[in-house]
């Protein structure tokens, strides 16, 4: 009996023990934020490098990286740039600030208006949004440096192109990820088509990515060969980025095809 109760009172102080050592692993938080342009509220995915960074830099400033489609993509990106930034005295990236912005109604916010309007006050109400509520948001409440990039994937992708061919001094560097150029049957491509070379592009930067989503074994020279719709998101990207090499020097532009 004696021995019973030494074996329950060495247990419980050990599991009082572990239960006190036990800490949460914080990279981020998510934050509420009222929006009077789109008559709601919208939750933001922040990742800030003092979450995983031991070391105290009150002064610092960091750029700001906006994220659509945060929900889905904040864990994965914000893993890259910790690991691109900080990990092993890596440099390769600046240190950032994340903001992955969770939607609400996709297709609402990521499609954009058209015609595009000349002012960003009058464009897609999440343009408006974006710019004139949730980035003075983050510029006030968080240390941030004034160099701006967006990223979306897909049908963010296509906001990402409309946010450069229509408003491009809104950020500093635009990436798209395998942009849905060919949606509506190219409206929003032919558009831009004409659009970005009536625009001051100098020093703004735009990397572009285009993944096969063709059957294994299909090469880039068939996909340009082929006329089905299952390559048109390709084919229409892929007629973007020709127009785009024709871009006079100022803009800084690279383009990359991941084959699989």
């Amino acid at each position: 009996m004696k021995n019973t109760i030494i074996i329950l009172v060495v247990i419980l102080i050990y599991g009082r023990v572990a239960a006190q050592q036990s800490q949460p692993i914080i990279i981020g938080k998510i934050e509420t934020i009222h929006s009077r342009i789109l008559n709601e509220n919208r939750k933001i995915w922040v990742y800030a490098p003092t979450n995983t960074s031991n070391l105290v830099q009150p002064e610092k400033r960091y750029p700001v990286l906006y994220l659509l489609d945060g929900e889905a993509h904040f864990y994965s990106t914000i893993g890259i740039i910790q690991q691109l930034s900080q990990a092993n005295g890596n440099g390769v990236l600046p240190e950032m600030i994340v903001v992955g912005i969770e939607n609400t109604n996709r297709f609402r916010d990521l499609v954009p208006a058209y015609p595009a309007a000349e002012k960003i006050e009058k464009a897609n109400p999440f343009m408006n949004f974006l710019s004139t509520e949730l980035m003075p948001y983050i510029e006030k409440h968080y240390p941030t440096a004034p160099y701006k990039v967006i990223v979306g994937h897909s049908l963010g992708g296509l906001t990402v192109i409309d946010l450069l061919a229509n408003y491009p001094t809104l950020f500093n560097a635009y990436i798209a990820i395998d942009p849905s150029l060919w949606y509506n049957n190219e409206k929003y491509l032919n558009q831009y088509l004409s659009q970005v070379n009536k625009q001051p592009l100098n020093n703004i930067k735009l990397f572009m990515s285009i993944a096969n989503p063709m059957p294994i074994g299909t090469d880039l020279s068939a996909i340009k060969k082929d006329r089905t719709n299952e390559s048109q998101p390709v084919r229409s990207i892929l007629k973007f980025d020709q127009f785009l090499q024709t871009r006079s020097t100022g803009f800084k532009y690279h383009q990359k095809y991941y084959n699989r």
